[in-house]
């Protein structure tokens, strides 16, 4: 059996200056290429004015010197075939450097959602965008329904000594 570490007060104080070394390289990795991360914002700003709410987490990679964004815009809208989800999704589609990669659906017996994921190169940032667009679960355009159900098998177990 191998030998157990216990914890210790030094050993709790290392890991966490080991996490705040990694955090001021994040930092000074985005400050430096501050310029490719507002372009990013920047490009992405019409999708940011069409959303109800945005939020953005930016990462710099020490090992390739790259930045990455991911952003994530949500809006609540009746229809996926409406006036507000059509304005938010060219304005994305006219985002030049990213493509539309892949849609996601979401739905729960007190909510309907369904993700658009667009990625690429803005610049010289990585941009992943994801625009939630919510539904109500009883709209009449767009409506949770059920389609089925699902049984799944799943193992038991006990523990049992003799």
């Amino acid at each position: 059996m191998a030998k157990r570490k216990t914890l210790s007060v030094s050993g709790i104080l290392a890991d966490k200056a080991d996490s705040i070394k990694h955090l001021r390289v994040n930092l000074a990795g985005l400050k430096a290429n501050q310029d490719a991360l507002a372009l990013a914002l920047t490009a992405t700003a019409p999708v940011q004015r069409l959303a109800d709410s945005c939020w953005a987490s930016p990462e710099f990679y020490a090992w390739d010197e790259s930045v990455h964004v991911s952003i994530h815009c949500s809006i609540k809208v009746d229809s996926l075939k409406g006036p507000e989800m059509g304005a938010i999704l060219a304005a994305a589609e006219a985002i030049e450097g990213l493509e539309a990669k892949d849609t996601k659906d979401w739905v729960a017996e007190d909510y309907a959602q369904r993700a658009f994921t667009y990625r690429g190169m803005v610049g010289k940032c990585s941009v992943r965008l994801v625009i939630d667009a919510s539904l109500p679960t009883d709209g009449a355009a767009c409506r949770r329904v059920q389609v089925g159900t699902e049984i799944q098998e799943v193992a038991k177990y006990a523990i049992v000594c003799e």
